[in-house]
């Protein structure tokens, strides 16, 4: 019995066939893999940001392990984060598809900046709702000291703006620890 004009079996037929396939499947791939290249090379990979630097002090001295967020003025767009280092620079990331450390989209932005430590141990507060529940094992809750005024830690009360423009951006924000928005 013949399918088309093959023979089931006919070995000739078949391996014409198969070379018939890969020599195509070559040049095929490649084709492909060009219009991929041109198609993806034409698209922008995440948001237009521009570097986003600065220094964080609080009383006039460096601040380390501060988180540094950039909301918005408008509420529109995308915020940026960043945290202080043992120098307080800081380098800030666009949340929502930006790349570590590359900045922030050009624009108006209100300024908040935080650091709360476990009283008594100087360690970070990485996750207040990871704390384990008070138990045998931990009587009680642990306190939070807030070395950054709370009223730095809220867009309405921090005061601290901020504008990115196209190109490099660096900002200075200056704390005081006796913060205290009305």
């Amino acid at each position: 019995m013949t399918i088309g004009n093959r023979i089931p079996g006919d070995r000739r037929a078949d391996h014409r066939l198969s070379q018939a396939r890969n020599s195509l499947a070559g040049p095929l791939a490649l084709a492909c893999c060009l219009a991929m290249a041109m198609i993806g090379g034409c698209r922008k990979a995440g948001p237009d940001v521009q570097p986003v630097e600065g220094t964080v002090l609080l009383d006039g001295k460096e601040l380390d392990g501060a988180t540094v967020g950039f909301t918005p003025a408008d509420g529109a767009g995308l915020p940026a984060v960043g945290m202080t280092g043992p120098d307080g620079r800081f380098k800030l990331t666009s949340t929502g598809g930006g790349r570590p450390e590359k900045g922030a989209v050009a624009g108006e932005y209100k300024v908040v900046i935080s650091k709360q430590e476990v009283e008594g141990t100087g360690k970070p507060v990485e996750e207040p709702a990871m704390a384990p529940p008070p138990s045998t094992a931990y009587p009680k809750q642990p306190q939070i000291t807030f070395i950054v005024p709370q009223g730095y830690e809220k867009a309405e009360s921090s005061g601290l703006r901020a504008t990115v423009k196209r190109g490099n951006n660096t900002f200075r924000f200056e704390l005081d620890s006796r913060f205290n928005p009305k």
